[in-house]
C-alpha cells in the first residue's frame, strides 16, 4: 500500500500570517479581517452571514453534527477550511471572546498537517513492521539441489514467486555488489565446516531500491557427516539501520564525547569528539573495555558501579559531588563531567555516555578564585584604605589600612557610620551631601574629595577617590583614601627645590654672561697686542733710533708684561672654552715620546738658565689616543710650573712609561701609580722646588687658584693653568693630580691616559 499526501487546494496560494474571524451566538460569521479572508479565498462579503460550519469543517469534513463550540474547543487541531474554489486548507486556530462574539484567529497550518501527516505515515510504517517483523525463511535440500522460500522472503527481496528462481546464484545476484563476495565468503565457509553462521548485508531488489537484510543459517549433516540441508533466516533491517544512522548522526554533532557502551562494559560506538578527546582511532576505540579510558586505580571500582547501575539504569549525572578524571591514549589525564543515558536496543541496554573535559572551565574557575585572593590580598596590603559604606555612610567593608589609619578594628567599625567617627564636623557635611548625591543617582562615576579628617594619631589630611557601586543586592559607596601627610611634605621640599632650582638657574645666568664677558674681553684685549708686540720689537731692533740702557730696560719690562697679558688672555679663552664645552680636540693615534719630546724643546734656555739637572725617562712604544697640541699644553704647563720653582741647579725628572703592576683598586688620588690599570700611560714631572702641604693641594686644580704667594716668590702666573690642564686631561679619558711629601721636599705632577694599541701612528 503506498500512502499519498492528500492535496490541500487548488494551486498555490498567498503567504498569510492569518487573521480574526468574529461569530455571533447564531453561529454565524459577522466580521473577518482581510487576512482571513485572504486565507480563506473569500471577500469580506461572501465571509459576513455564513455559517462557520460552511467555513471550518473537521478532518472528515463533517461539521453539522456537532455545534461550533464542541468544534473548535475539542478540535483545534485538526480544522480545515472551506476556501472559496471548494479547496481545503489546514488551519491553526484560535479562540477568545470579544464583548460577547467569540474570536478565531485563524492562521495557515499546512506546514504542520504535513509534518503530522509525514509522523503518522511514519508511525503507520512501524506498526506495521512491530506486527509482522519482516522475517522471511529459507531452506535447501542439499541431495536434491531444491530451494524453498518463504512468502515473506519474496516480499522482503521485493520479488515475485512465480517470477523469481530462488537459487544460490539468483538469490546472490540480489545482493549488493559490494556486499557479495563477503556474503559468498561466509555461506561457503559454514557449508564447508557445517557451522551455524550471522550475516550482515545489503540487498538491491529488482526495481533498483536497496534494504538491508540480517540473516542467520545453520547446516545438517546427514550419518556420514555430509550436508544435508541447509536452512535459515533473514530479517529486513533497513529501518533499525537507517534509525541507527540517525542516531550516530546525531551523537557525530553533538558537541560532547559520545561514548556508547553495552552491558558488558565493552565500548559500542564513539564520535569524532571522543576519538579527539582521548586521542585514540576509530577502530582502537570501539570493542574496547570503557574502564580503558580511566585511570587504573579507579576501574575496579567502576566495574562495580557500572553492574549496580545495570540494576537501576536512569537518566542522570555520573560522580554527582566527585571529581571525575579521565585518561587519555597517551596516560594523560583530564577532568571530566559525564552524562549517562540507558537506552534498550536489539542487542540489549545499552548506556550512552555524554563526556565533557571541563580542564578549561577548572581552569577559569580557578583562575577566578586565584583572582579573588589577590583582590582579598591587595585589599590586605594596600598602603591606602579602602572603605565600602552603604547610602547612609554605615561601614561595610574596612581593609587592615583602614583599620591602622583610623585606629578602629573592622569588627567595631562595621556597623557604624564612617562620618561619625572619622570627620570633623566640617567634614561631614561635605560627605553627607556626597551620600545624599548617591542615593539619588547624582553622583558622578569617579570623584576625589581632599579633605581634613580624624586619624588614629589625630588631624588627618586624605585625598579621597569615591565612587558609586552598585551590586545584586544594593548600592553602596566606595571610598579609597590615602594619607597625604607625606604628599604635602615633599609638596613644600618640592617648592623649597623650585625656588632652589630657580637660583641656580639665575646662577648659570650670570655664569652664561661672564663666559660672554670673558669671550669679549679675552677678544677686545688680545686685539691691540699685535701692533703691541711690533712696536716693541721694532724699539729693540734699533729701528726706531737707538735705546739708551734705561730705555732698553723698559722695554725688556714691557715685552715680559705683554707676553704675561698674552699668556693671561690665552688662559682666559681657554677656560671660557672649557665651560661652554668649546674646546675643540682633534683626536690621533700619539706616542707619548713625541709629546714629551715637543714639550721639553720649549725649554732649553730655561733649563739652562736655571742650571737645572733634567732627566728624561720615556716608554718609546707607548701611544695614546688625543690631540697633540693640548697634551703638549698640559705637559709644557706642568713642565712649567716645575721650571720655576725649582732652585737654581735643582733637580727636574720627566717619565712616561706604562705601569703593569699597578693595583687596580687602590685609591687614585693617593699618587700617580695608585689605581693605574694596565692599559694606561703614565706621565710624571718630578721637581725638588718648595714642595706641597695636603691644605694646599686641595684646591690646587681649582680656577685663579696659586699656592705660592707671588709677592714672596716673585713667579709670575694666572692661577688658570693647572684648571685647563685639569679640563684637557678629563677631556682625554684621563686623571690628573699631584704629591709631595711636604714643604722643601719637593712636587711630583702627574696625569694617566688611556693606553691606545701600538700602530704605524706618528712619533
Amino acid at each position: 500500500m503506498t500512502l499519498r499526501t492528500p492535496r490541500l487546494g487548488g494551486g498555490p496560494r498567498p503567504v498569510s500570517q492569518g487573521g480574526r474571524l468574529w461569530v455571533g451566538s447564531d453561529d454565524r460569521i459577522h466580521r473577518a479581517e482581510p487576512a482571513a479572508c485572504s486565507l480563506l479565498g473569500r471577500s469580506v462579503d461572501e465571509l459576513e452571514g455564513v455559517p462557520l460550519r460552511d467555513v471550518l469543517q473537521d478532518g472528515r469534513g463533517d461539521a453539522a453534527r456537532r455545534t461550533t463550540a464542541k468544534l473548535l474547543l475539542h478540535d483545534l487541531a485538526d480544522v480545515w477550511g472551506v476556501r472559496g474554489d471548494g479547496s481545503r486548507v489546514p488551519l491553526i486556530v484560535g479562540v477568545g471572546v470579544d464583548d460577547g462574539s467569540l474570536v478565531l484567529h485563524v492562521r495557515d497550518g499546512t506546514a504542520r498537517h504535513e509534518a503530522d501527516e509525514r509522523v503518522r505515515r511514519s508511525e503507520e510504517q512501524l506498526r506495521r513492521a512491530q506486527s509482522i517483523a519482516r522475517i522471511g525463511s529459507w531452506t535447501w535440500d542439499i541431495p536434491r539441489d531444491v530451494i524453498s522460500w518463504s512468502r515473506e522472503l519474496y516480499d522482503i527481496y521485493g520479488v515475485e514467486p512465480g517470477a523469481f528462481d530462488a537459487s544460490y546464484e539468483a538469490f546472490l545476484g540480489l545482493i549488493h555488489p559490494d556486499d557479495r563476495d563477503a556474503v559468498r565468503r561466509t555461506m561457503q565457509d559454514a557449508f564447508e565446516a557445517a557451522r551455524p553462521y550471522t550475516v550482515r548485508h545489503r540487498i538491491v531488489r529488482p526495481d533498483g531500491t536497496e534494504r538491508h537484510v540480517f540473516g542467520q543459517g545453520a547446516v545438517e549433516v546427514d550419518s556420514d557427516g555430509n550436508p544435508a540441508r541447509m536452512y535459515g533466516v533473514s530479517q529486513d533491517v533497513t529501518e533499525q539501520v537507517v534509525a541507527s544512522r540517525r542516531f550516530e548522526a546525531m551523537l557525530e554533532t553533538a558537541p560532547d564525547a559520545m561514548v556508547v557502551v553495552g552491558d558488558d562494559g565493552i565500548i559500542r560506538f564513539v564520535n569524532q569528539e571522543a576519538e579527539r578527546m582521548f586521542g585514540y582511532p576509530h577502530d582502537e576505540l570501539v570493542g574496547l573495555a570503557v574502564e580503558t579510558l580511566m585511570p587504573e586505580g579507579v576501574r575496579a571500582r567502576h566495574q562495580q558501579h557500572r553492574k549496580r547501575y545495570a540494576k537501576d539504569s536512569q537518566r542522570r549525572p555520573m560522580g554527582s559531588g566527585l571529581d571525575l578524571v579521565a585518561r587519555r591514549k597517551d596516560g594523560s589525564q583530564f577532568p571530566v563531567e559525564i552524562s549517562l543515558s540507558p537506552m534498550e536496543t536489539e542487542e540489549g541496554m545499552v548506556v550512552t555516555a555524554a563526556i565533557r573535559d571541563i580542564t578549561e572551565r577548572r581552569r577559569v574557575e580557578q583562575e577566578v578564585r586565584n583572582r579573588q585572593a589577590r583582590i582579598e590580598s591587595l585589599l590586605a596590603n594596600a598602603m591606602d584604605a579602602v572603605i565600602l559604606t552603604d547610602l547612609e555612610g554605615r561601614v561595610v567593608e574596612w581593609n587592615p589600612a583602614a583599620e591602622r589609619m583610623f585606629g578602629h578594628p573592622a569588627d567595631e567599625a562595621h556597623g557604624q557610620r564612617f562620618q561619625d567617627f572619622a570627620m570633623p564636623p566640617e567634614a561631614q557635611a561635605r560627605f553627607r551631601s556626597i551620600l545624599s548625591a548617591a542615593r539619588d543617582g547624582l553622583t558622578r562615576e569617579h570623584q576625589v574629595w581632599e579633605a581634613e579628617l580624624v586619624g588614629a594619631n589625630g588631624p588627618l589630611p586624605v585625598e579621597a577617590s569615591l565612587a558609586r557601586v552598585e551590586s545584586d543586592d544594593d548600592t553602596y559607596l566606595l571610598a579609597v583614601v590615602r594619607d597625604v601627610t607625606e604628599r604635602r611634605k615633599a609638596e613644600e621640599s618640592d617648592r623649597l627645590a623650585f625656588e632652589r632650582l630657580i637660583e641656580i638657574q639665575q646662577l648659570r645666568e650670570v655664569n652664561r654672561f661672564k663666559t660672554i664677558l670673558l669671550n669679549t674681553a679675552s677678544h677686545e684685549l688680545n686685539t691691540p697686542m699685535t701692533p703691541l708686540r711690533l712696536q716693541l720689537h721694532l724699539l729693540e731692533s734699533g729701528r726706531l733710533g737707538d735705546l739708551s740702557d734705561r730705555q732698553k730696560h723698559a722695554v725688556e719690562v714691557l715685552q715680559r708684561n705683554v707676553e704675561r697679558l698674552s699668556m693671561l688672555i690665552q688662559d682666559v679663552l681657554d677656560v671660557a672654552r672649557l665651560e661652554s664645552g668649546k674646546l675643540k680636540m682633534v683626536q690621533e693615534p700619539l706616542r707619548i715620546s713625541g709629546v714629551v719630546q715637543e714639550a721639553m724643546d720649549t725649554f732649553d734656555q730655561a733649563i739652562a738658565k736655571a742650571q737645572l739637572d733634567v732627566g728624561v725617562d720615556v716608554d718609546g712604544t707607548a701611544q695614546v689616543q688625543g690631540d697633540r697640541n693640548r697634551l703638549v699644553q698640559v705637559l709644557v704647563n706642568l713642565v712649567s710650573n716645575a721650571v720655576k720653582f725649582s732652585p737654581e741647579g735643582g733637580r727636574l725628572r720627566v717619565e712616561a712609561r706604562v705601569d703593569p703592576d699597578a693595583d687596580p683598586g687602590a685609591d687614585p688620588h693617593a699618587g700617580p701609580d695608585a689605581g693605574v690599570e694596565a692599559g694606561e700611560v703614565v706621565v710624571r714631572v718630578t721637581d725638588d722646588g718648595p714642595g706641597l702641604e695636603p691644605e694646599q693641594i686641595a684646591n690646587l686644580f681649582q680656577p685663579f687658584s696659586q699656592v705660592h704667594d707671588q709677592r714672596q716668590t716673585n713667579v709670575p702666573g694666572t692661577g688658570l693653568g693647572l684648571y685647563i690642564c685639569k679640563g684637557i686631561i678629563e677631556q682625554h679619558g684621563g686623571t690628573i693630580g699631584v704629591e709631595s711629601e711636604g714643604t722643601g721636599k719637593g712636587a711630583t705632577f702627574w696625569f694617566r691616559l688611556p693606553l691606545h694599541p701600538l700602530d704605524a701612528g706618528p712619533a
